[in-house]
Parts: C-alpha cells; sequence; structure tokens
C-alpha cells in the first residue's frame, strides 16, 4: 500500500511539472501561496545568499588544508597518468574508455582545470564547487517553497553531514558537477532544449544522472528534444555496459537476475 501510494503521489508530481511547462500561466496563477512569490524571494535573496555562503564557508574552509582522502582519491587523481599534460589531457578527457571504464567526458574536463593534480587544487575545486550548489539549491527553493521554509531548507542541505563527503573530498567535484549541471536544468525547464542539454551534459559527468533523465523524458514525452535525451540514455547504457564487461569490472554480468543491481548504476 506504501508502495502504490508513492507511486501515486510521483505521477502527480510529474503530472503537475508537466502542466506548468505546458501552461505556465496557469500554472503560476494556481500556485500562489504554495510557494513564495517573486518579488518577495527577489528581496530576500542576498540575505539567503549571504547566510548560505558564510554557513558553508565555516563548515567546509578546513577542508582546503587536507591532503587526499584516499579509495578514489587514488584511484583516479594521484595516479592519473594522463591529467596535467594541457591539451594533450583534453583530448584524453573527450575519448577516454579504458582508463575509467565509462565514457564520461565532463568529468575528465572538469578535473582538467587543476592541471597536475594535487590535494589543495582538488580540495579547492570541490571548494567552489559546492558553494556554486549550495546557492544553486538555495534559488531553487526560493522559487518552489514558502517563503519562511527557503532559508532553513537551504541551510539544512548545506550542513547536513551528508554532504560531507561531497564537499571536503577531493572526487567530490563529479557529485557537485552532476547535481549543478541538474539544478541548471530545473532552473531551465521551461525550454525543452536547454534543460534537455543541461541533462545531457549530466549524463556525461556520471551516470547517476540516469534517475533525472528519466523524469526528463517523462515529463517531456511529447517534445523531440526528449526523444533525443530518451535515445541518448539507452545508447550511452548499453555501451558503457558493454565497456565494463570488456574490462572485467562486473565479473558476473551473465547473470540476468543480477541486471536490476547493475543497471540503476549506469
Amino acid at each position: 500500500m506504501k508502495d502504490i501510494q508513492t507511486r501515486t503521489g510521483l505521477r502527480r508530481y510529474l503530472a503537475r511539472i508537466g502542466a506548468e511547462l505546458s501552461d505556465p500561466a496557469s500554472a503560476g496563477t494556481a500556485s500562489v501561496g504554495a510557494a513564495a512569490g517573486p518579488d518577495s524571494w527577489r528581496s530576500s535573496r542576498p540575505f539567503c545568499f549571504a547566510l548560505v555562503a558564510a554557513a558553508f564557508f565555516l563548515v567546509n574552509f578546513r577542508s582546503l588544508s587536507w591532503g587526499w582522502l584516499g579509495l578514489d582519491d587514488w584511484r583516479f587523481l594521484v595516479t592519473n597518468p594522463h591529467l596535467g599534460h594541457g591539451w594533450e589531457s583534453v583530448k584524453w578527457a573527450v575519448t577516454d574508455l579504458q582508463f575509467g571504464r565509462r565514457w564520461t567526458p565532463v568529468l575528465w574536463l572538469v578535473a582538467c582545470v587543476c592541471g597536475v593534480p594535487t590535494a589543495f587544487k582538488f580540495h579547492l575545486l570541490a571548494f567552489v564547487l559546492g558553494l556554486v550548489l549550495s546557492l544553486l539549491v538555495t534559488e531553487i527553493y526560493g522559487r518552489g517553497l514558502r517563503h519562511g521554509w527557503v532559508l532553513p531548507a537551504a541551510l539544512l542541505f548545506v550542513l547536513s553531514p551528508l554532504r560531507n563527503e561531497v564537499f571536503t573530498w577531493g572526487m567530490g567535484f563529479v557529485y557537485e558537477t552532476v547535481a549543478i549541471l541538474l539544478c541548471l536544468a530545473w532552473l531551465f525547464r521551461r525550454s525543452a532544449l536547454w534543460s534537455g542539454l543541461f541533462i545531457v551534459l549530466a549524463l556525461a559527468t556520471y551516470p547517476l544522472a540516469a534517475g533525472a533523465a528519466l523524469a526528463y523524458l517523462w515529463v517531456r514525452r511529447r517534445s523531440p528534444a526528449a526523444w533525443a535525451v530518451g535515445a541518448l540514455l539507452v545508447s550511452l547504457a548499453a555501451f558503457e555496459y558493454h565497456l565494463r564487461i570488456n574490462y572485467g569490472v562486473i565479473p558476473w554480468h551473465y547473470r540476468f537476475d543480477y541486471l536490476p543491481i547493475i543497471l540503476p548504476h549506469y
């Protein structure tokens, strides 16, 4: 019963978003009182941004002095022989299939910004991207929540222990980049082309954007842009699954009963 209620609620939410996209005027009228008005949010935006930025700095500035934290930091950054070589690194970033076992060009292009990998550079990158993400989330809350809930929700996002890994880990820039692109897709949601473009870039960063791509397909299912994103999603999933099999990352790939576990990761 709980699963049925959850699915029903999700369908209603997606239907409401679809109605908003198809008829912004009526949707905006219907939502008056449910969210902060544009004038109210416009006047409180600088104050909310300042407090969120201050909270983010106070909680995370210490990470700038940390070293590498192990795990994927060592696997993909410290021992990566392809970073720090200028345009050669950029060329590698858009063509690599073997090192990361996925095609994730945006991920590696962002990593190329740091040049030769050092702990400080990547902690600084994660810090800056984390601040940008926090402000984008605050902007989304400001447009979608009641006035009194915007700042508490934004501070909860920034101060939650769940953000610790993303904001303070060298490889945290991967998840931050995906989240920033998906926030931009939401902010540009009235344009099927621009929102679809940001979702495609998120998919080219890391596969965890697939869930947002599926939501986009449902909301924009009558748009050619959605069909293009859907074709890319299916092709990318099949191609990356093929790569993982070829490079031996999934030793039990022939076990079809494992597919429900495997496919969401792609």
